[in-house]
């Protein structure tokens, strides 16, 4: 007990034989679970959320390490977006160090959610200031840091607006869009009753139309740490195949990776923790077996063992560290062949073969199962479905979606697998259909912008779609387009056209700052 707490210690050093101690401030129950774990060591099954601040801030008065431990192991296991704020502020009252760093880096990057619950107005102006600024700050759009900024305001807008300047500062306003600086922002009353916020607003729209390098860069203008970006591999544009990688920060940045070894077009791309694989594809020989790996740490591309078979225009799926290469064309025939690369070992393995060949499908991960979704068969397009169940290797048919296509671009949304656009033998399609497992129905879900096949796509964390180039008749396209439940919107444009391209989510602040250097 000595060794538990001082304090404690001293409530049971009176010679006399006693039942009870009087610790000021300090609960019964408090001071029985914490003998207790004096003890027993532990604290299991005693903590719950009733208690749990309670032993807590006993802990802290009793100076009881292991106690404080257990509660804040207690709390890091249960935070949520709508209980860390509060979690951050009960850490920082009780001098719990490794809690609070652990509790504020979860409102950073769970900011999306955590701004919208009501504890995030519970926030003092020094540490709003601190979250906004955040250079490893997780946000959609840029100017969602501003709004955010304006809800707490507006918790208490008589003794915040005053903080106007202050917070605007946070916004790194050089990534808004000049239309939502000169009618959003500007015209709000907050902004135009504040010299300095109008200031910034003013010099980014100057920043922003100026054609060459500003140096030194404004601080309005520096670039957040990406949490996430699409890498856009390879492709056909006006000039013919491209080795061209081009990255994506949904912040609506793009800028170059290393060149893939040679142009390659109809390929597939997947990223597995800090790395990115690309398989098979049609380069100036042919349909290829080759796979190669993108180490992000070094930034080189590097030559694995090659598939089993060649394959263009194959589909692909990651599962934990294995990869599936599912159908494709060799160059004489459509593929129903299915090849398995287990990262571990660097080797591929024949699985159990699809119901049908299929070039032009598309695979997705959807729960433990891989839907393969249309594609074209040696004479008609497909709307035909296939899963593949990881656990057992077999194949499953599921219900027909209601249109027959190929190349185009299937997701996961919610649990639901979706397919979007495509060609289906005829023309180019903007109908996008959802599939119900549940019910085994599809349904028509959001239409594109525009109808598009050959396009590459992939989903944030956040569930935003972001769709790069694709085909639409005989017109490729450069933009890179967003959906949300709001519609379609372009978030920018490539440099040049492309279709045929893929793109996959390459996640970690580490790797991707390794680019932005």
């Amino acid at each position: 007990m000595k060794q538990q707490s001082q304090s404690l210690f001293r409530c049971f050093k009176s010679g006399q034989s006693r039942s009870q101690a009087l610790v000021p401030g300090v609960s019964a129950e408090a001071i029985a679970t914490i003998v207790e774990y004096a003890y027993k060591r532990t604290l299991f099954g005693h903590i719950n959320l009733g208690n749990v601040q309670t032993l807590l801030e006993t802990a802290d008065y009793l100076c009881v390490e292991g106690v404080m431990d257990e509660c804040s192991q207690f709390l890091r296991a249960r935070m949520t977006p709508t209980n860390c704020v509060s979690t951050f502020h009960t850490a920082n009252a009780y001098n719990c160090t490794a809690l609070q760093e652990e509790a504020y880096k979860y409102i950073v990057t769970n900011f999306n959610e955590v701004s919208k619950n009501d504890d995030f107005c519970e926030l003092e102006i020094d540490e709003v200031v601190k979250v906004l600024s955040d250079n490893d700050l997780e946000v959609d759009l840029e100017e969602g840091v501003w709004y955010s900024a304006l809800r707490w305001i507006n918790e208490q807008p008589s003794s915040r607006k005053c903080h106007t300047g202050r917070l605007l500062r946070c916004v790194r306003t050089a990534f808004v869009q000049p239309s939502i600086i000169k009618k959003k922002f500007l015209c709000h009353a907050y902004i135009a009753q504040c010299k300095e916020a109008r200031t910034q607003c003013n010099a980014t729209l100057q920043y922003l139309r100026e054609s060459g390098p500003v140096l030194p860069i404004p601080y309005f203008a520096e670039r957040r740490s990406p949490a996430e970006a699409a890498f856009i591999v390879g492709g056909l544009t006006p000039h013919g195949p491209t080795n061209k990688v081009s990255v994506f920060v949904p912040s609506d940045i793009l800028f170059k990776a290393p060149l893939l070894p040679a142009p390659i077009a109809f390929h597939q791309s997947v990223a597995i923790g800090e790395n990115m694989y690309l398989l098979g594809g049609l380069d100036e020989n042919g349909s290829s077996s080759a796979c190669w790996k993108l180490d992000m740490r070094k930034m080189v591309w590097e030559r694995m063992n090659s598939m089993c078979q060649r394959r263009s225009c194959l589909a692909s799926c990651a599962v934990e560290d294995k990869i599936y290469a599912i159908g494709g064309y060799s160059g004489t025939s459509t593929l129903s062949t299915v090849e398995m690369f287990s990262i571990p070992t660097n080797q591929w393995t024949f699985l159990p073969p699809m119901t049908i060949g299929r070039s032009g499908a598309s695979a997705t991960l959807v729960g433990a199962n891989i839907y393969v979704s249309g594609g074209f068969n040696s004479n008609q397009c497909l709307n035909s479905v296939e899963t593949f169940h990881t656990s057992t290797a077999q194949w499953t048919r599921v219900r027909r979606m209601k249109f027959r296509r190929g190349s185009h671009i299937s997701y996961a949304w919610r649990g639901r697998l979706v397919v979007m656009g495509g060609f289906n033998g005829v023309k180019t399609l903007r109908h996008s259909e959802i599939y119900d497992q549940e019910d085994d129905e599809w349904k028509d879900f959001h239409p594109t912008s525009v109808a598009k096949a050959h396009h590459a796509a992939v989903v944030t964390k956040n569930e935003q779609l972001y769709v790069f180039g694709g085909l639409n008749g005989l017109d490729a396209s450069s933009a890179i387009e967003s959906f949300s439940p709001d519609g379609w919107t372009t978030a920018c444009e490539m440099d040049e056209s492309r279709y045929a391209a893929t793109a996959c989510l390459v996640s970690g602040r580490k790797v991707l700052s390794r680019l932005l250097d």
